[in-house]
C-alpha cells in the first residue's frame, strides 16, 4: 500500500518543512528552506498524480464490473434460450453445451461471448422465425456490440492499471528518499539543538514513526486540524501584501488544507475532517474565511457587528425560513454540517471583512464547542469587560461547566484593539550656554627701565651742553 505509506511520508515532511522554516538556522542535511519547500511541493504533486490514477484505474475497474455483470445476464438468457430451442436438435444441442459455462472474470465472460456467437452463427435457422432470440429484447448484433464493448473495458482496464503500476513505482522510489531525508534532519536537529529550546520542540513535532498519528474518530479530527494549523503557518510565512490579496491568501490556506486532509483519510480507518475560520489582520482592515461552523464575530466595545453563518443543515432551513431562530437549538440536525474539509466534495468558502476598524474592536474566533453554551449578548459583555486572557479563561471554563461533560473541543483566538494615543513631539531642549574656557593667568610683569638716549639732533646742537 504504497500510496497510504506515501501519504505519511509527506505529512511528516509538511511537519519538516514547518520546523525549517521556523528555525533561522537550521539546514537540515545543509539543504536550504527553498530546499525543503521544493521536496514536498514535489511529493505533493507526485501523491497527487499517484490518486489521480488510483481514481482513474477505480472508475474503469466499476465500470467494467457492471458491463461484466450485464454481459454475464445476457450470456446466461441466450445460453439458455438456445438450449431451450434446439433442445430436439441433438447436433445443435451438442455443440451448445460446449460453450463454457463458468465465466467468474471479465476475460472469461468474453470468452464465453465470443464461443456462443460462433455457435449461434453455425446454427440452422428455427422455422416460422428469423431470430429465435429476438424475443427477449436480444439479437445478434446487440450482442455481438456488447461483446464489443466489453473488449474495449477490459484493455482500458489494463492500461489504467499499468499506470497506477508506474505511479506506484515511482512513489516507492521517492518515498525511501523522503523518508531518509527526514531522518537525517530530525537526527541532526535533535544533535543541534538541546532538549527545551524553542528549536528543539519544532523538531520534535514532526512525527517520528509514520503511524504515530492515530487514525479516526476524535483522533482523526484532531489531526485535521492539526494541518489547517501546519497548512496556514507554511503560506502565511511566505505571504506577500504587494503581491498577494488577502482572499487569495485565505482561498489557499482553505483549499490546501482540504486537498492534505482528504489525502491523508486514505490512510485513516475513518475519514478525517475538520471546519476552519481565519482571518488576516493588517492596517486598516481585516479580512476572514471559513468553512463549516466554526464562527468569527465582530464586536465594538459590547455590540455584534457581524458574525459568520454557519455551513449547517439547521443554517439552511432557517435561512430558507422553514425553521425559527427559537427551533434552532432543539432541532435533532443541528450538529449536521453541509460543507467542511476533507469531503469528497471541494469546500464552500464564505469570505468576509471589514475596511474600517476602530478602537475597542475586538475579534473571536471560535469553534462549536464554545459559542454553542452563549448568546451574542454575552459574548459581547465578557468580551467587553475583560482582557482577552481573562475572556478566554471564562469561556472555556463557562462552556465545560454548561456541557456537563458532554462538549465538544473548545478552541478559541481573541484579537482585541487597543487605542494608544500618540505622544505629543516635546519641544526642543535649549541647548545649555557654553561653558567659557578659562582664561590664563596674568603675572605681572614689571616695566623694563626706560632709557633716555640723548639724541645728537639739531635741538642738542641748538640748547645742549657745550
Amino acid at each position: 500500500m504504497i500510496i497510504e505509506a506515501f501519504t505519511q511520508s509527506y505529512t511528516r515532511l509538511r511537519y519538516l518543512t514547518v520546523a525549517t522554516t521556523s528555525i533561522l538556522d537550521f539546514k537540515p542535511d545543509g539543504r536550504t528552506t527553498s530546499f525543503v519547500v521544493s521536496l514536498a511541493t514535489s511529493a505533493k504533486d507526485a501523491l497527487t498524480s499517484a490518486l489521480h490514477q488510483k481514481v482513474k484505474a477505480a472508475i474503469t475497474r466499476g465500470e467494467l464490473l457492471a458491463l461484466q455483470a450485464a454481459a454475464h445476464d445476457q450470456v446466461v438468457a441466450v445460453y439458455a434460450c438456445m438450449k431451450s430451442c434446439y433442445r430436439h436438435d441433438r447436433a445443435s444441442l451438442d455443440s451448445i453445451q460446449a460453450v463454457p459455462t463458468d465465466d467468474k472474470s471479465a476475460v472469461e465472460t468474453l470468452h464465453r461471448m465470443k464461443e456462443l456467437m460462433a455457435v449461434w452463427d453455425a446454427l440452422p435457422s428455427v422455422p416460422g422465425t428469423t431470430d429465435p432470440f429476438a424475443v427477449r429484447g436480444i439479437t445478434r448484433l446487440t450482442f455481438g456490440t456488447l461483446a464489443e464493448d466489453l473488449d474495449a473495458n477490459i484493455s482500458a482496464n489494463t492500461r489504467e492499471g499499468t499506470l497506477l503500476g508506474n505511479e506506484e513505482a515511482k512513489l516507492r522510489v521517492f518515498n525511501s528518499q523522503v523518508e531518509d531525508f527526514i531522518t537525517a534532519a530530525l537526527i541532526q536537529g535533535r544533535a543541534q539543538y538541546p532538549a527545551g529550546t524553542p528549536e528543539r520542540s519544532f523538531i520534535e513535532s514532526v512525527p517520528s514513526d509514520p503511524s504515530a498519528d492515530g487514525m479516526g474518530g476524535h483522533t482523526g479530527g484532531a489531526m485535521a486540524a492539526q494541518q489547517v494549523i501546519s497548512t496556514a503557518q507554511q503560506l502565511f510565512e511566505n505571504f506577500n501584501t504587494r503581491d498577494d490579496s488577502p482572499r487569495k491568501l485565505l482561498a489557499a490556506i482553505v483549499n490546501e488544507s482540504h486537498t492534505i486532509i482528504t489525502l491523508s483519510s486514505y490512510t485513516s480507518e475513518q475519514e478525517p475532517h475538520s471546519t476552519v475560520v481565519a482571518m488576516l489582520l493588517q492596517k486598516d482592515r481585516a479580512d476572514w474565511a471559513h468553512v463549516g461552523d466554526s464562527r468569527l464575530y465582530h464586536f465594538r466595545n459590547a455590540t455584534l457587528v457581524t458574525r459568520t453563518r454557519d455551513h449547517s443543515y439547521v443554517e439552511q432551513l432557517l435561512r430558507e425560513g422553514q425553521i425559527t431562530e427559537d427551533q434552532v437549538d432543539t432541532h435533532p440536525n443541528k450538529n449536521l454540517l453541509v460543507h467542511c474539509l476533507g469531503s469528497t466534495d471541494p469546500p464552500y468558502i464564505d469570505f468576509g471583512g471589514t475596511e474600517k476598524l476602530e478602537p475597542d474592536d475586538t475579534f473571536l474566533l471560535c469553534s462549536d464547542g464554545v459559542w454553542a453554551y452563549f448568546s451574542d449578548f454575552v459574548l459581547g459583555g465578557i468580551l467587553a469587560s475583560c482582557p482577552p486572557r481573562v475572556a478566554s479563561e471564562q469561556f472555556i471554563s463557562l462552556a465545560r461547566e454548561r456541557a456537563g461533560g458532554r462538549g465538544d473541543n473548545c478552541s478559541l483566538a481573541i484579537v482585541k484593539l487597543t487605542y494608544f494615543e500618540e505622544a505629543k513631539p516635546k519641544p526642543p531642549v535649549a541647548a545649555p550656554p557654553p561653558i567659557p574656557k578659562p582664561r590664563p593667568a596674568t603675572v605681572p610683569v614689571a616695566a623694563p627701565p626706560v632709557e633716555v638716549v640723548e639724541k645728537k639732533g639739531m635741538f642738542n646742537k641748538l640748547f645742549g651742553k657745550k
